[in-house]
């Protein structure tokens, strides 16, 4: 089966290492300052650069910071995720809170996706070519931040740009998404092939609540299909002002 991921930056997340429902692992877990660039990832993975914080079992407070992933080659021939961007998720009932991603800088990347069935870490609410999503099932008060999404070439059958508050897969979840946030994120100069939908925003998705979206578009023109689509949601994609 296909799985996993080409390149992981990664804090707080060792699903395998660490009981979950042991308290104080794993929490308070720093990486920053990282590049990722001129690699060529090509296949069938779920993610091709996966950067997240205290997902996967991970636990509370673990940051990502100053990540730069530039002058890739992602190529999947199956449904998921080029560059993934996730903080705050955890199972069995439990809460992963005050998780964080910040100053990430997305450029100049060439990105294809493909489709079919979901595999591991794949669904159709997920999908696209660049994907941040603030929070998963237990995720409370985590933040993507200050993101620039720039120069990029994707082409997908679903989101070329997809930026999520609080994502849940599963009705009634006992602890779903609430209070996370992505931010502060700026696209500018991308070019999206294959899909109606080249930017989607949505701050709740499944059973979230209260989770937001605020991103600034530097280039309408080159996104046309954004003023009148449908799947954004016009409340959650205001200027960020910062």
């Amino acid at each position: 089966m296909p799985c996993c991921f080409g390149i992981v930056v990664d804090a707080g997340n060792d699903y395998f290492a660490f009981d979950p429902r042991i308290s104080g692992s794993p929490d308070d877990n720093l990486v920053r300052r990282v590049e990722v660039s001129n690699n060529q990832i090509v296949g069938a993975p779920a993610s091709g650069v996966r950067v997240q914080a205290g997902t996967n079992g991970g636990g509370s407070r673990n940051r990502v910071e100053a990540v730069r992933v530039r002058r890739n080659v992602v190529s999947s021939n199956i449904l998921g995720k080029g560059i993934y961007l996730g903080a705050g998720q955890v199972g069995q009932g439990l809460t992963a809170a005050g998780n964080s991603i910040t100053d990430i800088e997305i450029d100049g990347n060439v990105i294809t996706t493909g489709e079919g069935e979901r595999t591991v870490d794949t669904d159709l609410s997920t999908a696209g070519g660049v994907v941040l999503i603030g929070g998963g099932d237990g995720g409370r008060d985590g933040s993507i931040s200050d993101v620039r999404i720039t120069n990029n070439s994707i082409t997908t059958a679903y989101a070329g740009i997809r930026l999520i508050g609080g994502y849940s897969p599963l009705a009634g979840t006992e602890k779903p998404p609430q209070g996370n946030s992505v931010r502060c994120v700026r696209l500018s100069d991308n070019r999206v092939l294959g899909t109606t939908v080249p930017v989607f925003a949505q701050a709740d998705v499944g059973p979230a609540v209260g989770n937001s979206v605020t991103f600034t578009l530097a280039d309408v023109g080159s996104f046309a299909a954004l003023l009148q689509d449908p799947v954004i949601d016009v409340d959650a994609t205001k200027a960020a002002g910062c």
